[in-house]
Formats: structure tokens, sequence, C-alpha cells
């Protein structure tokens, strides 16, 4: 959580899941006068894709999912806009993986490794929006409406301590620019495709009952 916590499920009844802290961990302190800034186009390439392409976001789209290119590869595409605005080079693949099922990370995974053999990026992300209340990311900041974001790590990849350690490292430079802008590190059980490199993380931008807009602001 965005207070250093680790918690841990240990029984779920229905609706309801019971979690007791596990420990507290010492996320990267960062000095926001050292980050490095702007450094040119150029200065890194990332890649994008998105294993679910039919989420979408109710408020915006009309529908929670869309059988195609959903809500979310507008996000993706926003994502794209800014951060070569600021100098990164950015590979946005909108490959369709469809239907989104559990076979869907199987497909995705020929695209992440495609990406991986033929880009070599410092990083690659997979774009996704969560299926929770509005109210886990939902925040308003200076009167603007914002959504937080989740960062997805899987514990069934074999190379889980080196994609822990990033998540760490991004959720620590959010802290130091946007305290708002992390909801957690969530540890879910797969491994989505996060075996090929240790900077390859999923990001939750947000939730289906959130506006896409707040997305966008964030």
């Amino acid at each position: 959580t965005n207070d250093f916590y680790v918690y841990e499920i240990y029984k779920v009844e229905g609706d309801i899941c019971y979690a007791h802290v596990v420990r507290k961990v010492e996320i990267p302190r960062i000095n926001r006068a050292k980050l490095p800034q702007r450094r040119g186009v150029g200065y890194k390439k990332l890649c994008l894709y998105m294993t679910h392409n039919d989420e979408s976001y109710t408020p915006s789209d009309g529908y929670d999912s869309i059988y195609g290119a959903g809500g979310i590869h507008d996000v993706a595409g926003m994502l794209t806009n800014e951060l070569q605005h600021r100098g990164i080079r950015v590979v946005l693949d909108e490959t369709l993986h469809i239907p989104h099922n559990s076979s869907a990370y199987s497909r995705s995974g020929v695209t992440a490794q495609r990406l991986f053999d033929q880009e070599w990026p410092d990083a690659l992300f997979d774009i996704h929006r969560d299926g929770v209340s509005k109210s886990y990311y939902y925040t308003n900041q200076n009167g603007q409406d914002l959504s937080k974001i989740r960062i997805v790590v899987g514990k069934s990849n074999p190379n889980f301590k080196e994609n822990y350690a990033f998540a760490q490292k991004v959720f620590a430079i959010g802290q130091a620019m946007y305290p708002w802008l992390f909801l957690d590190i969530y540890c879910g059980k797969g491994h989505y495709n996060q075996q090929l490199m240790p900077t390859n993380l999923l990001f939750e931008m947000g939730t289906y009952l959130i506006e896409k807009e707040c997305v966008s602001n964030s």
C-alpha cells in the first residue's frame, strides 16, 4: 500500500476478504530534486501493449467491454502521446488478443515476445483497467478529477524479485512527484508475461466505473 505495508489475504468468505499485515517494506527513498530531467528525443524506449483489448470505461464508452479495441486503447494512446512529448521513444502495439479469457495472456505473450526481440525496449508495459468500485481509484486534487493507478506484479514469474524491485522504484518515484498517483503494488498469482525482462510491469489505469477523462488527467 502507499504507506509501505505489505498485506496478505489469508481467508475469503463470499465477497469479503480478510488480510493481515506481513511486514513494512523499505521503499527506495527518492529525492525529487535529483530526478533526471527531460533528456531529449530517444533517451529511452518503452513498449506498450494490451492483453485485454476489450476493456473499457462504462461512463465514457457506454460499456465495460467492447469486443475488439475498447476504451483501453484510447488510454494507451494518450499515455503514448504524453511519453513521446517528454522525449521517450514509445512503440504502441495494438494487436488484438481477444477474446478476454484464460488464454489471453498466452496470445499476448506472443506480442510481448516479438516486442522484446525486435524492439529491445528499456521497459515493457501491459495496459489494463481494473474491475472494482470507482471509490478505490477516484481522487480529486486541487479541484481536478483524477484516477489512481495500480501496479501489478506476477508471483508466478521466476523473475518476480527483479520485477517487484522495479515496481517499487517506479512506485517510489510516483510518491515523490505525485503522492496521490499510485494506489498500490498488487502481487497477483499469474506471471503476466513478466518473465521476459525485469522491467516488465502491468498497470491498472483506473477501473471500469471511472470516467476515462479522470485517467487522461492522471
